[in-house]
């Protein structure tokens, strides 16, 4: 039974790996043309144990390993995807909390995140609100204008 189930999250990270996969539905598919049947339930647990997580992309999501870089983002891609999900910015001393639709601030932080900017420590998500962190109260000026 345990080796099964090594055997299809394993080949759950080649998937994903491999192809732009962005809904259950599309993995299933690739699943069941390998030879491997799966329940929604059972693929929504090995997705949860493996740790997967939907990422914003340039054809819009895709599943994506905790352990993958984080695609390389563009001012053109952070503008598009804050248009999308952004409901809201404001900021107090050197933190700026951004809100956002259910379900996006993680995708959202992890473009920031994937911007480098020297002026962010780092950003905290939850599933509506983000945090970012500056270095400095100074350096919150600078991010919302790059945010802008």
């Amino acid at each position: 039974m345990m080796k099964e189930k090594r055997m299809r999250q394993d080949m759950i990270v080649e998937i994903i790996k491999d192809q732009a996969v962005s809904t259950q539905d599309e993995l299933l598919g690739y699943l069941c043309r390998k030879g491997i049947r799966y329940t929604q339930a059972t693929l929504s647990r090995d997705i949860k144990e493996l740790g997967v997580i939907l990422v914003p992309s340039a054809e819009g999501h895709r599943y994506c390993l905790p352990s993958s870089p984080a695609a390389p983002v563009t001012s053109a891609g952070l503008a598009e995807k804050f248009k999308a999900s952004v409901t809201g910015v404001k900021h107090a001393g050197n933190q700026i909390v951004v809100k956002t639709l259910p379900g996006e601030a993680s995708g959202t932080a992890r473009l920031i995140d994937g911007l480098n900017m020297d002026e962010v420590l780092g950003t905290i998500a939850g599933d509506d609100t983000f945090l970012i962190i500056a270095k400095s109260k100074k350096a919150v000026a600078k991010i919302l204008n790059q945010l802008r």
